[in-house]
Formats: C-alpha cells, structure tokens, sequence
C-alpha cells in the first residue's frame, strides 16, 4: 500500500508538471500568433507613413523588413521564456549557427553588407543612368544582394552589390544635366574666331541645349593637318543622346553654309627621280 501511494503522489507530480508545461507551451503559441500579425501591421504601417512621408520605395521596404524582423527574433525570445525553455542555450545555439553560416557565405554576406550601405547612402536610384563595377547603363532593379542594369544596346547586367560599392560609382542622372562634348577638326587656313563662332552659335540655337550655363567653344590642339575645335555645352541629362547628337548635325550643317573646311587627313607625297 505504502508503494502505491509513492506511485500515485509521483504521477500527481507528473501530471500536475505535464499540465503547466501544457498551459505554457499554449499561451506561447498564442502570443507567438497574435504578436506575428502585430509585428506585420506594425511594419506595414510604418512604411506607409514612409512612403507618405516621401521615403524612397527601396529605403522604405529594406527598414520595413528590418523592423519586422527585429520585432520576430523578440518575439520568438519571448516565447521560448514563456514556454520555460532556456533561452540562453537557445541564443548560444542560433549564434553557433549563425557564425557557421556566416563563414559558409562570406562572398553573399558581402553582397548583402554592402547592398545595406549603398540603399543608406544611395549613390543612385532606380532610373538613373550610371557607371558602374565598369558597366554603364540605367538602374532597372536594386535587391540587398545585386543590382539590375539595363545598358544601351539593351542588354541586362546583373552586378554583384560587392563589386558596385567597392568601385567607383559615377551617377549621370543625379545633377539632372549632362555636358556635351565633343571636338571637330578644320582646315589650318579656316579663320578660328569665326569658325568658333559658327559652331558656338549653331549649338546654343538647340531646343534641347540649356541657356545656362552657355554653350562654349574653343581652339583645343593642333594636329597634324588640322585645328581641333572643343565644342562643349550642357543638357538635361534625359536629353543627353539627342541633344549630342543634334549638336553635332547643328555644326557640321552650319560650316557648310559658312565654307569652313573640316579637315581630313592628309599626306604630301614627293617623288624623287633618280639620277644616272
């Protein structure tokens, strides 16, 4: 009699244990549920108040994932406390897994370090026009681990963000206006003040071409059979490729109404008769 009642005291005990651990594991599974759906609105609502607020979309997404994500791993802590289990082996682990992970994916962790800055410090947007880890084309898509460009011949180059923020970045788009430049070379005995002139005033008379700051001309070099003309002005830069293009069409049209010579290369040949 005596052995059973040990027996039974023993699964009282059991049971009672059982039932506590029942009643925490259920009250973590509850607010891991309600705190799921609070730490989305949350984040949702908060990059509505961004884009509102005028936040660039990507900047906008890449914090709303991140407060999101913050507010799960505290949730999740949380849980695991209120289940009773021990939450500091738990973090021991995930850190072990994590410092494993990490040494596995250097090469991506870098792509997503540096994805990070260049969406904090944004050297560019989606539809600027840049050069690039030595590509140049026009921003088409931008994740935390590679950037999309569409380049002029309408190729796509997917960029590792790695080699995009280690290198030079240089943004055509981010001042809004482009300097056209571009040189012609004409005849040594052309008169250089008025053929300046001509190229001068046939480019500021483009629609596209900016009043300000005002189409410039100059004597740049003397070659070996002509005298190179730098001819430079500035646009918008969506305007960039017409503009230069039409600047050029403006000048070689207006030199041939004016007679001015663009020089071509030349060579004098000297035959010698031989004697005897």
């Amino acid at each position: 009699m005596e052995h059973f009642q040990i027996d039974l005291a023993g699964y009282r005990i059991g049971s009672d244990l059982l039932v506590k651990f029942g009643l925490k594991a259920a009250l973590a599974v509850l607010v891991l549920f309600v705190g799921m759906r609070l730490a989305s609105r949350f984040a949702n609502a908060l990059r509505r108040g961004m884009d509102r607020a005028g936040v660039d979309p990507m900047l906008s997404g890449f914090l709303r994932n991140a407060v999101q994500a913050g507010l799960l791993a505290l949730l999740l802590a949380m849980c695991a406390s209120f289940a009773g289990l021990p939450t500091a082996t738990l973090l021991g682990a995930m850190g072990a897994a994590g410092l494993a992970l990490g040494l596995a994916l250097s090469s991506s962790l870098s792509n997503l370090a540096w994805g990070v800055l260049l969406i904090f410090f944004r050297p560019f947007r989606v539809g600027d026009y840049i050069l690039a880890a030595g590509v140049e084309g026009t921003v088409q898509h931008m994740t935390l681990m590679h950037t999309w460009l569409v380049m002029a011949d309408g190729r796509e180059a997917v960029l590792p963000n790695a080699k995009v923020g280690g290198d030079a970045i240089v943004n055509f788009s981010r001042r809004g206006q482009r300097r056209v430049e571009f040189s012609v070379g004409v005849d040594y005995r052309t008169d250089l003040a008025h053929a300046l002139g001509v190229a001068g005033e046939a480019v500021a008379a483009l629609p596209r071409i900016l009043v300000e700051p005002p189409p410039e001309a100059y004597a740049d070099a003397l070659g070996p059979s002509q005298v190179d003309l730098l001819i430079r002005a500035w646009t918008a830069a969506d305007d960039y490729r017409d503009a230069h293009s039409q600047a050029i069409q403006a000048v070689k049209e207006a030199f041939n109404r004016e007679g001015i010579v663009i020089a071509c290369p030349r060579r004098e040949i000297h035959l010698v008769r031989g004697q005897g």
